[in-house]
């Protein structure tokens, strides 16, 4: 793990998911710690260009009752988001609910 993802493991969603039997991982889908990514709700055309967030740890728990479910990995995506209109900077995101941001 590295010492980026061990650090952010102090916040309240990191530590949600640790409790809940996630394990943070180095990498998913090109995501890593430090990336920019946005939510795939978040539609606009800011969004897409600089992301609404950045990651500060990605999870996995395995296996899952999800996992087993969908036939796919259960990863988790922390990041600080942006805005912070939703009352904490912290949150977790389901990876197929995150959209890595490539800058133009």
């Amino acid at each position: 793990m590295s010492a980026a993802n061990a650090e952010a493991l102090t916040d309240h969603a990191s530590l949600d998911l640790l409790e809940r039997g996630y394990k943070p991982i180095d990498e998913f889908g090109g995501i890593t710690v430090g990336t920019r990514v946005r939510n795939t709700g978040h539609q606009y055309p800011a969004a897409y260009q600089h992301g609404t967030a950045t990651v500060v740890a990605v999870m996995e728990k395995s296996p899952s009752s999800w996992s087993q479910y969908y036939g796919a990995r259960d990863i988790e995506i922390v990041v600080d988001v942006d805005d912070k209109t939703w009352g904490t900077k912290t949150h977790a995101w389901a990876s197929y609910g995150t959209a890595l941001v490539t800058p133009i």
